[in-house]
């Protein structure tokens, strides 16, 4: 045998490994696509018309036409970039405000010791401790339709989850992802199933009975996802996706060496839910959005400084470090609105939209009602505002739905878990990007690649109950 025809051993192959950009470079890699669509798709408008009901501008689905092209060439790309972080200026400093003053109180060290505390007496009762975070915020998404007022809360969620020996991602989870399923469950949501109901003109909150078994649905799936995570996490900790990365959220907390949990931790603590209680009242009561949660919790990290002993100048020390901890996340989520700035700048979300709505017309009765919810759930990477979404849809999928032969209530149901879910997965959300920020800066690519299961479990079964929907013809109409 020749020594041509041996063989010889290279050593192992080298495994391919698909490699996601890092996000900025994401983000901008989608705005250039969306450029480009401006010059090959045609542009097009519909006319939007007040709705009496609402009192909100919405389409009128027979107008829409063609007009003239607006490509987006490359400076106006550029400049989309700056207009999307004005567009965007609230929950970029929401962001911001939010995290540098919780880093006053992250430094007193009220909450580390006093996560301790709790971790010590709840010991062997971690999944107890996952479940009631889960539902209880669930329950906010589902009968308050909070989104970006969550957001406040992910710190906590995280310093409790590595505190009972897991990581950012479940910390995270506890918070988003049990906020997402009540979202879309949407039990009494105003701003998705509200909206939408108004537009096509059915009672409000009608179906609720529904939807309450569905919220419930997707909770549990919620949970159960959280819990099959944490107990392998326990087992192997290398497991977790970010493992190998280097987050900026609070320390590690080491519950054998914690100093006691002194009354002046206590009045810290104090003064955050009481920040926490008045965000919710005003958030209910009195119309506070971003701007006043944002004011709320520079007055809570001033006076929790205060009662942890800091002076105006330490306080200013650790506001500055929070603040420069989290403008990455800041500016990842100004680049997420910039999307959205190229395609108005291109007059194409509207033709994208009558595409669509164009490719159900046609579909036998079941394929309509399952086109509908796919249609929303592609949507959603372009809009992911739940009340934009509604008011730029519905007016069309209200009377597609009597056309195709479903009714309108099942239309407000393909809205509502279409817009709902991929929430949590899209890096157009901005809501999303600025939960991965503040929970230290997960990457978003591990974050995609932890809650992907999670995210078809939810689709799937949302498609289940849409099916439900239009056989049994929920309704009223």
């Amino acid at each position: 045998m020749s020594s041509s025809s041996v063989k010889t051993d290279t050593g192992p192959k080298k495994k391919f490994r698909l490699r996601v950009p890092h996000v900025y470079v994401l983000l901008i890699m989608i705005m250039i696509i969306a450029a480009i669509a401006s010059y090959v798709m045609p542009a097009g408008e519909y006319v939007r018309v007040k709705d009496e009901a609402t009192g909100r501008m919405v389409i009128d689905p027979t107008t829409f036409q063609e007009i003239e092209k607006t490509p987006v060439g490359l400076f106006s790309l550029a400049l989309a970039i700056p207009e999307g972080m004005a567009n965007g200026v609230d929950i970029i400093f929401l962001i911001i405000l939010v995290c540098a003053s919780f880093e006053i109180v992250n430094a007193t060290g009220a909450f580390n010791t006093g996560i301790a505390y709790l971790v010590k007496k709840l010991a062997g009762k971690e999944s107890i401790v996952i479940a009631g975070v889960t539902i209880l915020f669930s329950t906010i998404g589902a009968f308050l339709g909070w989104a970006e007022g969550v957001l406040v809360f992910i710190p906590l969620g995280v310093a409790l989850s590595k505190a009972m020996g897991y990581d950012a991602l479940l910390g995270m989870g506890m918070v988003v992802l049990g906020t997402g399923a009540g979202f879309a469950g949407g039990v009494t949501n105003i701003y998705t199933v509200g909206v939408a109901q108004a537009i096509a003109k059915l009672p409000l909150f009608s179906g609720l009975g529904f939807r309450f078994v569905a919220y419930v649905t997707f909770t549990i799936i919620t949970i159960v996802f959280l819990l099959l995570y944490a107990k392998k996490l326990k087992k192997d900790p290398e497991i977790s996706p970010v493992h190998d990365v280097k987050l900026a959220t609070m320390e590690e907390i080491d519950l054998s060496e914690m100093p006691k949990f002194t009354a002046r931790h206590k009045g810290v603590i104090a003064v955050v839910i009481a920040g926490f209680v008045i965000t919710i009242y005003g958030t209910i009561n009195l119309g506070w959005f971003l701007r006043q949660i944002s004011a709320m919790f520079i007055l809570v990290g001033i006076a929790a400084g205060f009662v942890g002993g800091f002076t105006p100048s330490e306080m200013a020390e650790h506001f500055a470090n929070g603040a420069k901890a989290i403008i990455f996340g800041a500016v990842t989520t100004g680049l997420a609105r910039s999307i959205l700035v190229v395609m108005e700048k291109g007059h194409i979300i509207d033709s994208v939209i009558h595409s669509l709505a164009g490719l159900v017309e046609g579909l036998p009765t079941i394929m309509a009602a399952m086109g509908m919810y796919c249609i929303q759930l592609v949507m959603n990477f372009f809009i992911p505002s739940g009340s934009g979404q509604a008011v730029t849809t519905m007016p069309i999928m209200a009377p597609l739905a009597d056309i195709v032969g479903t009714t309108r209530q099942v239309a407000v149901l393909a809205f509502q878990y279409g817009d709902s879910f991929t929430n949590a997965l899209f890096p157009t959300s901005g809501v999303l990007l600025a939960g991965l920020a503040m929970a230290g800066g997960i990457p978003w690519d591990r974050w995609a690649k932890w809650v992907w299961k999670l995210m078809l479990a939810w689709i799937v079964s949302a498609g289940v109950f849409v099916t439900i929907a239009h056989f049994i013809k929920l309704g009223p109409f």
